[in-house]
């Protein structure tokens, strides 16, 4: 039986589990090596990073960590601020 490599395991395993996850949640998971053997959290998190860039998956660091996914990740804009001086809105 071939094994698929992490990577490929990674791609297939967002594509069909549709959602935003967070890089430790995936690094959490146990994936399998080519050779059996099971891969660390620091080899899952290169392959993330791999993948990101070379735009197969998507990742967005806006929250302090690193969420991947295999569907766009929209980040709602912050909401802008005013403030009132001298009977002015100025914009914070």
């Amino acid at each position: 039986m071939v094994r698929k490599s992490v990577s490929v395991q990674l791609k297939d395993f967002l594509s069909t589990n549709r959602g935003i996850y967070n890089s430790g949640e995936l690094q959490k998971m146990v994936w399998v090596n080519r050779d059996g053997t099971h891969a660390t959290g620091k080899t899952v998190s290169r392959r993330l990073q791999e993948l990101a860039e070379s735009k197969e998956i998507n990742v967005d660091h806006s929250k302090g960590s690193a969420e991947y996914s295999a569907d766009p990740i929209i980040v709602p804009p912050k909401p802008m601020k005013f403030v009132v001086i001298d009977g002015e809105r100025v914009l914070v």
